[in-house]
Formats: structure tokens, C-alpha cells, sequence
């Protein structure tokens, strides 16, 4: 039997070696600025360059899709990180209203953050918008047992493709679907902050439920949030646990980081800091006080201000469709 030492170190391998992301919004923002940057108007002969409608009668479908960067970018359609947040909440949405498990948004996130990070080219708002789609499809149907079925649904891409409200269509889902396991090369099992949280708290031999829930509450605040791509799940799971037991457990904190680093883990590495200091400040602001009396009141607030445990990307507004 595997023993949970050799569970966690094959889960910190996998982080490293198949699950790894990077920062590709600035690589697709600078891209599409690229991409609409006018030339400084001479050819190499030393004459003008033809204006774009010209281009387009000599150089067909390659110099119209040049032309639709450049006016993409200058719209700001390239995806940004309002985009993601709201995709994510839009996300969570749905995993609550058929009651799932939340961790299943985190790995849709995995594979949607993974995609992109290896894609070439900057995307615009619908392919993203059916990206997104697919990886939560794609994430139920792999760890969850049951249909989502609502009325005029056959299976569970058919309810999502409905929650669209029909923008795309079976076949694009499900060409999607495949690019999206071809360009991950099949790896849709990532490592999750929750799960090393629950591995992590086994080392340091804590079974205190509130400490448990919140360290758990911390790490789902880091899906949302764009910054935490550049992390290793690890990371964001250690950073989770030591703020939780600064909240809960007085003077606990010391004794985790003590025994983490008995078996190896740098709990004290500028990463963790950094993900330590960017958790705090949401989860401050997820509970401050006077949330109840902002103008902009939604039930996802007042949940929050409720129950410090209940997730903050938890909306009940549609998602809005593509133009």
C-alpha cells in the first residue's frame, strides 16, 4: 500500500513535470498590440505597401485574418483577466446549482490555464467562451458519476451547450473537446491546491475541522484569481494552510512550518510569501465587515459577509452570451 509520503511525492512530480502553466494573457495582449501596430509604411523596394483591401484581393483569407488581429486588438477583445474571473464564476455557478464538488472548477481551470499557456496565438472572446465550456464539460465528465440533464438535454454537454444559450453548437463542443486532450496530451488529472492542502495537513498531524475548512476556503480563493497562475499548487496549499492556522489555531502556525520542513518542504521560500500575502488580502476583503452596506450588494456578497467559508465566486447572474 502506497503510503501517503509517496502519494504526495508523486503529486509535487506531476505539478512540475505535466501540469506546469505560465502567464499567457501579457504574451497574447503584446501579440494582438503587435498584430495592430501599423508598419512604417515602405516595403523592402522601397515602395508603400498596398492599403488592407488591397492586401486582401492579392493575399485571400491570410491577409483578412491579419486584418482581424489588428482590429480585435485594437477593440480590446483579446481575453484579459475580468474575463477569467467571470468565467470562473460563471463556473462555480453552475457546480452549485447541480450541487458538485467545487474542486471540480479548479481542475476545469487546470485545463482551460494549461490550453492557453501552449497556445500560439492570442484568442478572442467566443473561442475562449467555448474553451471555457469544454473544460468544465470535460472536468464533470471525469470526476463526477451523474448526468447534468435539465429539460431539452440529452447529456451533460447537451445542458451545457443550453446554458450557452445555444451560441455553439455539439460539433464545435466536441471538436473542442478533442484539441483540448490533444494539446494536454491527455494529462486531466492535475494536482490541486485542495488536495495537497488535505495531504499537507496529514504531515503536520492537524484534525481540527474549522482550521481544515478555512485552509480549504483559501486555497478555492485562489482559482478566481490570475494571479496564482504563475504557482504551483503546492505552493498556494502551503501558503493556505500556515494563514489558516494564524486565524485559528494561536501560535500553530510556527509548529506547521516546523514540521513541513522536517520533511522538506520550503515553507518559508519567496513564492510562498507571495502567495501568503495575495491570499490574505482577498480573503480580507472577502470578509471585510461593511460588505453589506456597498451599493453594489449581490447574494455572492452577502454570503460571504454570512460565512467566511462560503465560497465568494458563488453568483446566481447568467452567463452572459457572445454577441
Amino acid at each position: 500500500m502506497v503510503d501517503a509520503t509517496e502519494r504526495l511525492a508523486v503529486l509535487l512530480n506531476l505539478e512540475t513535470d505535466f501540469y506546469d502553466t505560465s502567464d499567457y494573457l501579457d504574451r497574447m495582449q503584446q501579440m494582438a498590440q503587435e498584430a495592430s501596430r501599423p508598419s512604417s509604411g515602405i516595403d523592402c523596394d522601397g515602395s508603400f505597401p498596398p492599403s488592407p483591401k488591397k492586401r486582401k484581393s492579392e493575399d485571400g483569407s491570410q491577409a483578412e485574418a491579419v486584418s482581424s488581429s489588428a482590429s480585435e486588438a485594437s477593440t480590446g477583445s483579446v481575453i484579459n483577466k475580468q474575463w477569467r474571473e467571470k468565467i470562473c464564476e460563471w463556473a462555480y455557478q453552475v457546480i452549485d446549482h447541480f450541487n458538485l464538488n467545487r474542486e471540480i472548477v479548479c481542475i476545469a481551470m487546470s485545463h482551460m490555464d494549461r490550453y492557453l499557456a501552449s497556445y500560439p496565438t492570442p484568442v478572442d472572446k467566443n473561442m475562449f467562451q467555448l474553451l471555457a465550456m469544454t473544460c468544465l464539460y470535460l472536468s464533470i465528465k471525469l470526476n463526477e458519476y451523474k448526468h447534468l440533464l435539465i429539460p431539452g438535454s440529452k447529456s451533460t454537454m447537451g445542458t451545457i451547450l443550453q446554458l450557452s444559450r445555444g451560441y455553439f453548437t455539439l460539433q464545435e463542443m466536441q471538436k473542442m473537446e478533442y484539441e483540448v486532450l490533444q494539446r494536454l496530451q491527455w494529462h486531466v488529472h492535475p494536482p490541486t491546491p485542495q488536495v495537497f492542502v488535505k495531504h499537507f495537513l496529514y504531515f503536520v498531524s492537524l484534525e481540527d475541522a474549522e482550521t481544515h475548512d478555512l485552509a480549504q476556503f483559501m486555497a478555492e480563493l485562489s482559482v478566481m484569481d490570475y494571479f496564482f497562475v504563475n504557482y504551483k499548487p503546492s505552493e498556494v496549499a502551503i501558503a493556505s494552510i500556515l494563514n489558516a492556522m494564524d486565524r485559528m489555531s494561536f501560535g500553530y502556525a510556527d509548529f506547521a512550518m516546523s514540521a513541513l520542513q522536517r520533511s522538506g518542504f520550503d515553507t518559508d521560500s519567496e513564492n510562498v510569501r507571495e502567495c501568503r500575502d495575495r491570499l490574505e488580502r482577498i480573503y480580507c476583503q472577502a470578509t471585510q465587515s461593511d460588505i453589506a452596506a456597498e451599493v453594489e450588494e449581490t447574494p455572492r456578497k452577502a454570503s460571504m459577509q454570512a460565512n467566511g467559508t462560503v465560497s465568494p465566486v458563488s453568483v446566481l447572474a447568467e452567463p452572459t452570451p457572445s454577441p
